[in-house]
This record gives structure tokens, C-alpha cells and sequence, in this order.
């Protein structure tokens, strides 16, 4: 049996393959932004930091157990950051291999449009990173 390689050209296969990266970057990136919200509600604010840190002050014998919640609070942060970090650095593993397969395909496949519409959205995608 010949294989699909030999069935398809090339630059079909980029296009399908970077359609699938980015169909899994888009998954990543709705995962992230669930992560980023719940992390973001786990950090007690500027004003609660102060709130706490003038009540440890003020009331020392609450000091140890308004720091023990802080540091057990902190480690709770930190597992949540990892968590975060570790599906951003999927979403852009996926995004950047989508761009770099679209782009290929656009170089092998000059005349296909939807070649170049999918470079457009891999690379549309690639400006969200920031955000």
C-alpha cells in the first residue's frame, strides 16, 4: 500500500497538520485563560496585603496565624502559577509550530489561498500571545 505521503502533496499536508496545531492552541488557550482567572483571584490584592499585614502588627498574637495562612496561600499560588506557565508554553509550543507549517505551506502552495489564509490567522493568533 503506498503511503499517504505519496498520496498527498506536500503542502496539504502542512496545511492539515498546522490546522491541527492551531485547532490545539486554541484549546490550550481557552484552558489558560481559565487558569489565568483563577489564579488571578487566588492573589489577595495590594490593599488586602496592607489590611493584614497593620492587623499582624497591630495584634501580635495573631501575627503566626495570619502568616501561616499567607504562606500556605502562597504555596497554593505558586502549584497554580506552574499550572498556568505549563499550558501557556503549550498553547505557544502548538501556535508557533501552526505558523511555522502554514508559512511552509504558503512557500510550497504560492497560488492556494487558503494556504495563505491560514499563515493569516496562525500569525493573527501569534500577536494574541501577549495578551
Amino acid at each position: 500500500t503506498p503511503k499517504i505521503s505519496a498520496q498527498l502533496p506536500e503542502g496539504a499536508i502542512l496545511m492539515k497538520r498546522a490546522r491541527a496545531y492551531l485547532q490545539r492552541a486554541s484549546n490550550h488557550r481557552k484552558i489558560l485563560k481559565v487558569l489565568v482567572k483563577d489564579l488571578s483571584e487566588t492573589v489577595p490584592s495590594t490593599d488586602t496585603m496592607q489590611l493584614l499585614y497593620k492587623t499582624a502588627t497591630s495584634h501580635p498574637p495573631l501575627s503566626a496565624s495570619i502568616f501561616s495562612r499567607l504562606a500556605q496561600d502562597s504555596k497554593l499560588q505558586q502549584m497554580k502559577w506552574r499550572q498556568t506557565r505549563y499550558r501557556h508554553d503549550m498553547y505557544e509550543f502548538a501556535l508557533l509550530h501552526a505558523a511555522r507549517d502554514s508559512l511552509e505551506a504558503t512557500q510550497l502552495l504560492p497560488e492556494n489561498a487558503n494556504a495563505c489564509l491560514l499563515a493569516g490567522e496562525c500569525l493573527a493568533e501569534l500577536r494574541k500571545i501577549n495578551d
